[in-house]
């Protein structure tokens, strides 16, 4: 008969080993609903380009660093982000890139974000490169902006899966009016589902 427990697991134990859940060869915890998580690229931890590309400056803002992302009518500034999709990734769904921004000022005007991605799992080759776009309001000075892309489909992925990424601010787009003003990068992420705690075994769920 299974067991069935509303709304609370509770254990009143003080040992080290307060609570232990033990499940069976290759198994793990499954979450029925599952729930979200975050795969993160703070500004301090992005790929500068290599010679021959455009940089976003480092910038010193409320004490720490950002990159500024410029208003240019050409040489667009980037960065470079590799990101594995971890064990605890629902294999199959949609992902969800967003950038966490703020505006050098108050200034009014739209940021224009481009995503340029390819996307594998072990043992198939990356395909050609998708960019989506996303325009984003500048807010209030010092106001947190997140621009969200749309979605990414994540037919056929899988844990241990692959993305290469180039995000760059399309500031030579006539969308970008936030005119003779920086972007600055807080950090890129990418939402994604969990719904198990970990694999079953080392490269599979």
């Amino acid at each position: 008969m299974p067991l069935i427990i509303e709304d609370e697991i509770k254990t009143t134990g003080t040992a080290a080993t307060d609570l232990t859940i033990t499940c069976g060869t290759e198994k793990t915890l499954v979450l029925t609903t599952p729930v979200w998580e975050d795969l993160r690229a703070p500004a301090t931890a992005v790929r500068l380009p290599a010679s021959g590309f455009y940089n976003p400056a480092e910038t010193e803002y409320k004490g720490g660093i950002v990159l500024a992302f410029g208003d240019e009518a050409s040489n667009e500034e980037e960065v470079s982000v590799l990101f594995q999709l971890p064990h605890s990734y629902k294999e199959g769904t949609n992902i969800y890139p967003h950038v966490h921004w703020v505006g050098e000022d108050n200034t009014a005007g739209n940021v224009k974000w481009g995503l340029e991605y390819s996307w594998a799992n072990v043992g198939v080759a990356f395909p050609t490169t998708t960019t989506i776009y996303v325009i984003d309001a500048n807010a209030a000075t010092d106001v947190h902006n997140m621009a969200s892309f749309t979605a990414i489909s994540g037919t056929g992925k899988t844990v241990s899966s692959m993305l290469i990424c180039r995000l760059f601010r399309n500031s030579s787009h006539v969308d970008d009016t936030f005119t003779a003003k920086s972007a600055y990068l807080l950090e890129f992420d990418i939402h994604f589902q969990i719904d198990t705690i970990g694999s079953r075994t080392e490269t599979a769920k």
